[in-house]
């Protein structure tokens, strides 16, 4: 899992750290915004997490998110 996703000044980066840092961003927006309207923390931990992926993807790709989503 050591495939590099270049940027358009041509800078690159892991890809497993370009999809954790996007999952990571996507879980902390969830429990701001859930913070800010219920006006109380809810635990990572007591929330469900479900990552979809498509059905064609193969099982290399479908392990790598899996790997993204627990960092």
């Amino acid at each position: 899992y050591n495939t590099m996703i270049q940027d358009e000044c041509n800078k690159s980066l892991p890809a497993l750290m370009v999809f954790s840092a996007a999952i990571r961003y996507l879980k902390n927006d969830l429990l701001d915004t859930l913070m800010k309207t219920m006006n109380r923390i809810i635990p990572a931990e007591d929330i469900l997490w479900v990552l979809t992926v498509p059905a064609i993807w193969d099982d290399q790709a479908k392990q790598f998110m899996r790997l993204s989503a627990l960092r």
